[in-house]
């Protein structure tokens, strides 16, 4: 095993800057495929309006809707919880982290420093006349 190799790790405490919604990928997903969201609401079995939700972020996946996707595009259901799972947690993470951003920090007044002095070596360099 080469000892120079270099190993990185994603841990929990990297929070992304932007939560990405399942939707976001499923409308990728119906427009590469050439297929209308009423076609693959129809092939769902669900209404056009809530189809379109999905797509927009306003509306979750469920498991039921997960699993229909599964059956309209043959992608498996677990993979859009796991999006959606993802997407939660981010979601939370970057409230948590701007809550934090925006939490008052008492202000400290320093009384050791001056905010405006000159060097005590300008006295000296300085004679009488």
């Amino acid at each position: 095993m080469n000892k120079y190799k270099k190993t990185y790790k994603i841990t929990p405490d990297m929070i992304p800057g932007q939560a990405f919604h399942p939707g976001t990928l499923l409308q990728d997903e119906i427009e590469y495929r050439g297929i209308s969201q009423k076609e693959l609401a129809d092939t769902m079995h669900i209404a056009p309006t809530v189809l379109n939700e999905i797509l927009h972020g306003k509306r979750n996946l469920t498991a039921a809707l997960a699993l229909k996707l599964e059956k309209a595009l043959d992608i498996d259901a677990m993979t859009w919880m796991r999006l959606q799972v993802k997407f939660d947690i981010d979601s939370i993470r970057i409230k948590e982290r701007d809550k934090r951003k925006h939490v008052a920090v008492p202000y400290q007044i320093r009384t050791t420093h001056a905010i405006a002095r000159e060097p005590k070596s300008i006295y000296k360099t300085k004679k009488k006349k």
